[in-house]
């Protein structure tokens, strides 16, 4: 199984489509979930595809592909967690990867995307899952730390019903997820409304297709509805 990232391509039949290592990380979780024991796969080519992704001015930072210049918080943890995957963390520079997590810390108590922006719960969430896989989020984060009480409590402050990325936006069930994952691997899940969270989602259903809506169908007044008990 030919990984992709040593040569760029990805197949003959788009030979301009090159790997991204967020889809890295997607193809692993989905080899697994069908239950593939990754034999197949060229870890060793892999794993030195995802290392060649680090950025050599700002150490611990990861940018998507060897193509694509976008580089934060998203692309650290999707390298994370595949060299996690393919029990390969001792090839990366877990030092440098706290340490740009650390840099990343604002003065609100979340994580934002590159040091010096606002926190941001998507960002939040895998700088808290890179530490979790590498083992340094107890030590990073401290249970009785201020800055722990302060990141509990500023993800708290997100939700309105749902729960929204950033202060002052709409909630949709994408941060809702990264939220109150964030407060799981924090042990702090007990402390989400969950009524509210429950109807905020079950107003997100989409009646006519199936599956769940970024936001709650306008339909139904104030946006929600009765929370579903069929499913």
């Amino acid at each position: 199984m030919d990984s992709g990232l040593r040569t760029g391509g990805m197949s003959k039949d788009a030979p301009y489509d090159f790997s991204h290592v967020t889809m890295v990380y997607a193809a692993l979780c989905t080899l697994i979930t069908l239950g593939d024991d990754l034999s197949r796969l060229d870890k060793q080519g892999t794993v030195a595809g995802i290392v060649a992704l680090q950025c050599p001015d700002e150490p611990g930072l990861f940018q998507a592909g060897l193509f694509c210049p976008e580089r934060d918080m998203r692309f650290v943890f999707s390298a994370v967690a595949s060299c996690y995957i393919l029990d390969s963390l001792s090839s990366l520079d877990t030092e440098a990867i706290v340490g740009f997590i650390g840099r990343s810390l604002t003065h609100d108590g979340g994580f934002a995307q590159l040091p010096g922006l606002e926190a941001h719960a998507g960002a939040t969430y895998c700088a808290l899952a890179s530490l979790a896989c590498l083992n340094r989020l107890e030590s990073f984060l401290p249970a009785s730390s201020r800055a722990r009480e302060r990141l509990v409590k500023w993800l708290l402050s997100l939700q309105d019903k749902g729960f929204h990325g950033r202060p002052h936006k709409p909630d949709d069930t994408c941060y809702t997820y990264w939220v109150c994952a964030s407060l799981k691997l924090l042990g702090c899940e007990k402390f989400v409304d969950q009524d509210r969270l429950l109807q905020f989602v079950s107003s997100a259903w989409d009646e006519c297709v199936g599956g769940i809506r970024k936001i709650p169908d306008p339909s139904y007044p104030s946006g929600e509805s009765e929370p579903r008990t069929d499913t």
